[in-house]
C-alpha cells in the first residue's frame, strides 16, 4: 500500500515542482536578460566614452605638434621650446645621447639650430596613442629643408604630457 500512495505524491510533487521550476526559470530569466541589458548598455557606454576621451587627446596632442612645428617655420626657437615640458625631469634623446631639463635642451637647439638654420619643418605620417588622461606616445616623420642645404629628415618618436591643463613634449626621441 505504501509503494501505491507514493507513486501518487511523487506526481503531484512532480507537477507542483514542474510548475515551479517554470515560473521559477522564467522570473530568474526575465531577471538575467534585465540584468545582462544593463550591463552590456554600461559597457558600451565605457567603450564609447573611453573612444571619444581618445579621440579628443589625440586631436588635442596633434594640435600642439602642429603649433610647434609652425614655430619652427615661423623661425620662432623659444616659441618651439615652449613645447617641451617645463620640468627638470624632460628629456630630449638624440644619436649622441640625452639632454635632460628644458634649459638644456634650449641651449642644444640654439647652438645647432639657430635661427638662421631653422628652414621649414615637415612632419607627417602622426600617430597619437593616448596612454592615460595625462600621457600620450607619438611618432611622425620628420624633415627640415635648411636654408644652407643641409637639410635633415628622419622619424621622432616621445611621450606628451598633461601638465595643468597644457600638452607638453615630455621625452623626445629623434633619429
Amino acid at each position: 500500500m505504501a509503494d501505491q500512495i507514493k507513486p501518487l505524491l511523487s506526481i503531484k510533487t512532480q507537477e507542483i515542482l514542474r510548475q515551479y521550476k517554470t515560473t521559477n526559470f522564467i522570473i530568474t530569466k526575465t531577471i538575467y536578460m534585465r540584468h545582462l541589458k544593463f550591463l552590456l548598455l554600461g559597457l558600451f557606454l565605457m567603450l564609447s566614452f573611453k573612444g571619444i576621451c581618445q579621440d579628443k587627446i589625440s586631436q588635442q596632442v596633434l594640435e600642439r605638434l602642429k603649433a610647434q612645428q609652425t614655430c619652427w617655420n615661423n623661425g620662432d626657437l623659444e616659441g618651439y621650446l615652449d613645447f617641451y615640458a617645463p620640468v627638470d625631469s624632460v628629456r630630449m634623446i638624440y644619436s649622441a645621447g640625452v639632454v635632460y631639463g628644458k634649459n638644456n635642451i634650449a641651449d642644444f637647439f640654439k647652438k645647432y639650430w639657430p635661427k638662421e638654420r631653422m628652414g621649414k619643418l615637415t612632419m607627417t605620417d602622426f600617430v597619437v596613442e593616448p596612454l592615460s588622461k595625462k600621457d600620450a606616445f607619438v611618432s611622425a616623420k620628420f624633415s627640415v629643408d635648411a636654408p644652407n642645404g643641409k637639410n635633415s629628415s628622419g622619424n621622432f618618436s616621445g611621450i606628451m604630457r598633461k601638465i595643468n591643463g597644457i600638452w607638453y613634449l615630455y621625452v623626445d626621441h629623434s633619429g
